[in-house]
């Protein structure tokens, strides 16, 4: 299984987005960002999330969100 905070990682990197920019755009600190990459994004920020990085919402909690559609 791909782990979400390591997805969220390589978006942000690959979109030449910084922590701090990621956090600004969503309306938190980089800390936050920096700590949902070593565990988990809040589902209150996933769609913000998303827009950002431009990617679904099973790529970052699929957990909650199965590619599948389960």
């Amino acid at each position: 299984m791909v782990m979400a905070d390591s997805f969220l990682k390589r978006e942000r990197i690959r979109k030449k987005l910084t922590q701090a920019a990621v956090g600004r755009h969503i309306g938190v600190a980089a800390s936050a960002v920096c700590k949902w990459e070593k565990g988990r994004v809040p589902a209150e920020r996933l769609i913000a999330l998303c827009d950002v990085l431009g990617c679904s919402a099973s790529d970052l909690r699929p957990d909650l969100f199965p590619a599948d559609g389960v």
